[in-house]
């Protein structure tokens, strides 16, 4: 099928790419005129939002974490991450001494910060955990479980691959010259901005809302009964096997092919 390539190694196509910085000026000039027609209703979350029972100094032990370069995220557990795009990489964990010790940090090969628990058997509960993270560059996140992200600012980026596996979900403002997205499972992803290009797949139930996210051209797939919503401007090519639904905007040159009870609607 022709859209087998797409799901071979969506989440590690990034990690080996280079990724070039956008223009400045252009880009603060964007960022600009972008900010004052799509500030979402609710303030992003920020440190200063967030209460936790961390009391003292020594409780805040571990908090800030000193590692190597990173562009991209493995988060395999719970809670709430908040990212940054910035001049200087910062990685700021909020969270009760108890789930402190719990958390590790590690940079792997490609730049890849994976975040996980010391103990495979930790139930993170009622605790509250949020994870403040900053980097220059931003290339491939991947959500495995029911953690949250979102983007704090809109990141401005050239290539963006985004993977959810579970429940987790995914709240981002961007400007990509490309974005690759794949959702397994009930996981939803929601983004504002733009893009050039772009190819999405949902698997199972999940959910993709982008019609706010206004893109040239769009290859999507859905298998199962997850549903897909952009704004495509040129050409949407569409796959669907089951009871999926692709609801769009825009007037893009269609072309599809349904298998199942799934459907292609287009929104005024």
């Amino acid at each position: 099928m022709k859209y087998t390539w797409f799901f071979l190694g969506i989440f590690a196509l990034f990690l080996a790419q280079g990724c070039t910085n956008s223009d400045n000026e252009e880009n603060n000039t964007e960022e600009n005129s972008y900010a004052e027609t799509n500030t979402p209703e609710s303030s992003t979350t920020t440190e200063s939002d967030v209460t936790t029972e961390v009391k003292t100094e020594e409780d805040r032990d571990g908090r800030i974490r000193e590692l190597p370069t990173f562009n991209s995220l493995l988060h395999n557990i719970s809670g709430n991450i908040v990212w940054k795009q910035g001049d200087e990489q910062r990685v700021e964990i909020q969270a009760t001494p108890e789930v402190l010790e719990q958390i590790t940090t590690e940079v792997k090969g490609g730049g890849l910060l994976y975040i996980g628990y010391r103990d495979p058997n930790f139930q993170l509960n009622d605790n509250k955990l949020y994870i403040f993270i900053t980097t220059p560059e931003i290339k491939a996140i991947r959500l495995s479980g029911s953690g949250n992200l979102e983007s704090k600012n809109r990141w401005d980026v050239e290539n963006l691959s985004l993977a959810i596996s579970g429940s987790g979900n995914m709240d981002i403002r961007l400007k990509a010259n490309k974005l690759m997205a794949q959702i397994s499972g009930s996981g939803n992803i929601n983004l504002k901005g733009k893009s050039d290009d772009c190819e999405i797949g949902v698997n199972g139930a999940g959910q993709f809302a982008g019609y706010k996210f206004k893109v040239e051209n769009c290859r999507a797939k859905l298998s199962g009964s997850g549903s897909c919503a952009l704004y495509v401007k040129d050409q949407l090519s569409v796959a669907i096997v089951g009871s999926g639904s692709m609801t769009y905007k825009g007037n893009p040159n269609v072309s599809k092919l349904i298998e199942g009870s799934g459907s292609l609607i287009k929104q005024e």
